[in-house]
């Protein structure tokens, strides 16, 4: 039998943090979770004042588990980098 997961309260702490090329090879993300929520941030300037720079969120992504740890790698000739997740359930515990 499948487990069910839900959220009762909605995350309010960021637990992992990575910055990597996830979207788009040239720009760099950050990508953070709580929880069971994955969110993908990309770095803009701000329009009024160009020394400034803001965090905008691109995507966010609701996962059926709480993720434990975060990494990010590229494989061979890859231009973007591959997200790698942990969860309990796939037992592989955070180091």
């Amino acid at each position: 039998m499948f487990s069910i997961y839900k959220t009762v309260h909605p995350p309010t702490g960021i637990e992992n943090a990575i910055f990597c090329n996830f979207i788009n090879p040239k720009d760099r993300n950050l990508i953070t979770s709580s929880a069971n929520i994955l969110q993908v941030y990309r770095l803009n300037a701000d329009e009024n004042k160009s020394k400034k720079l803001k965090f905008e969120c691109i995507e966010t992504f609701t996962l059926f588990g709480n993720i434990n740890a975060m990494a990010f790698c590229r494989y061979g000739s890859m231009s973007k980098d591959a997200l790698i997740l942990a969860f309990d359930d796939a037992k592989v515990h955070n180091f």
